[in-house]
């Protein structure tokens, strides 16, 4: 009889450490698993925000590029509308032009309907507007060597000075006012202001050929841009 309260009281103590251990081991899988589902949520949120940072980031860099690549656009050349990037069209605007000899000199040219040409003296001629013959251009032609060049170049100075009372003529240095064209070299030009009108005289070599033109036009007229074209078909025949 004294043995039974003693094991009662040996396995209630028993049961007391058993069911305290229980707690202890539920409360440790409790804190365990809210750390474990806790910690996941933050990570993404940091996860997310780090993505979002990126995507905006990159957005920005995209936006920046696009405006780069449209200031880079609107800054290049647009040749179709620009046109002095294409291949030049040789005196497309000679379509209704014809090939005339001249009658006192070895050469040949292109001349439009309204125009004339005829043989001014020996070693001159002159290519005029038919219906105002005080428009003209004179066309002189030498055979080509470097003494005959600088004598011309020179001399074509020396006669827009004396034409305009001393007045220095201007070179030309835009290349749309010199001739263009196949074989065309050492092309220089000068132009001044005379009282009767604006006086340009262009000199220039071909295939052996040295070409003086003289254009005396006006500034209500201004027929300089047909004389130009058509001089530039000069060729020796």
């Amino acid at each position: 009889m004294i043995k039974k309260p003693y094991l009662l009281s040996t396995l209630l103590i028993a049961m007391l450490i058993l069911a305290a251990c229980g707690k202890t081991t539920s409360d440790d899988n409790g804190t365990d698993v809210e750390n474990d589902t806790g910690q996941a949520p933050n990570e993404e949120v940091e996860n997310n925000e780090d993505n979002e940072d990126n995507d905006v980031i990159q957005d920005e860099d995209d936006s920046v590029g696009a405006v780069d690549d449209e200031e880079a656009s609107e800054n290049e050349p647009n040749v179709e509308e620009d046109g002095k990037n294409e291949e030049p069209q040789s005196n497309d605007f000679l379509t209704n032009a014809e090939q005339v000899d001249s009658d006192a000199q070895d050469f040949s040219m292109y001349i439009l309907p309204e125009y004339t040409l005829t043989s001014e003296e020996p070693g001159r001629d002159s290519l005029y507007l038919t219906e105002d013959g005080k428009i003209f251009m004179r066309i002189e032609t030498l055979p080509a060597d470097e003494e005959t060049y600088t004598y011309l170049k020179e001399n074509t100075i020396a006669t827009l000075e004396a034409s305009s009372n001393e007045n220095t003529p201007t070179e030309l240095t835009q290349e749309n006012s010199l001739p263009q064209g196949d074989n065309i070299e050492n092309a220089v030009g000068y132009t001044v202001t005379t009282e009767e009108g604006i006086v340009t005289g262009i000199v220039f070599e071909r295939d052996g050929l040295l070409v003086r033109l003289t254009i005396f036009d006006t500034q209500e007229a201004n027929y300089f841009s047909d004389f130009l074209k058509m001089g530039e078909t000069v060729v020796k025949k």
